[in-house]
């Protein structure tokens, strides 16, 4: 009794520290959206937020690969996740590969050739790769994973929305400041673009938060306790 009760204990403890690192964590990086408004004033592209998307998004995608393989049982489903995750990495450095190339759809080729990697694996051993990823939608990285995933692809994308800001931003007091300082078409330069440069601030926090997600269900699982049955790393 006083055994079970002590692995218990230890059991919970070690569940505490993985949290308690988890929040040290997601604090330090929510802090860059504040650094980076007190040197901006705005959220640049390429600037320290996007910087920490992409690391975010960089980390994911090494750890699903690791886990990828170390883990035979799930190994597909984790490489498939691994190359979505790289995807979305791809995606986001639109703003890099249109400085690099001048194209601005070049990000769209590297994203095609990701999807053909990913149906490599799907196609290849397809009997094999479904069980992978039936094993791997039982887990609590699947359920962290897909969550992170609709919060990038579809909540921050909703939230961004021009015309929900410029609804927001409807009103008397806002109208009379925009016609102050708007030009003599009625746009206003950037530094007077209030309500974009809150739209940039949620829309972007909100990707933080998703990569951080998504970041958190490659790597929090196989550090947390596992009962039998559970996830594995």
């Amino acid at each position: 009794m006083q055994d079970e009760l002590r692995s218990n204990l230890s059991c919970v403890a070690r569940a505490a520290a993985v949290f308690a690192a988890a929040a040290v964590a997601a604090g330090a990086v929510f802090y860059t959206v504040l650094a980076e408004i007190r040197i901006h004033r705005n959220i640049d592209e390429g600037g320290l937020v996007e910087s920490t998307q992409l690391a975010l998004l960089g980390l994911a995608a090494v750890a699903f690969a690791v886990r990828a393989l170390r883990d035979r049982e799930m190994s597909r489903a984790f490489a498939l996740a691994a190359l979505a995750v790289l995807g979305m990495c791809v995606r986001e450095m639109d703003g890099y590969f249109d400085a690099w190339t001048g194209d601005h759809s070049f990000w769209a080729y590297v994203d095609a050739a990701v999807l053909a990697a990913m149906a490599a694996v799907v196609l290849r051993r397809f009997g094999r790769t479904a069980d992978h990823v039936a094993r791997f939608v039982r887990t609590p990285s699947c359920l962290l994973f897909v969550a992170g995933v609709v919060f990038a692809v579809v909540v921050a994308q909703l939230i961004g929305y021009k015309e929900i800001w410029n609804n927001i931003f409807d009103v008397e007091i806002w109208q009379e400041a925009k016609a102050a300082h708007a030009d003599p078409d009625g746009h206003l330069s950037v530094e007077f673009n209030i309500a974009r440069h809150v739209k940039n601030t949620v829309e972007e926090s909100l990707e933080l938060a998703s990569y951080l997600m998504i970041l958190g269900s490659a790597v929090l699982p196989p550090l947390l306790p596992r009962a039998r049955g559970g996830d594995r790393g």
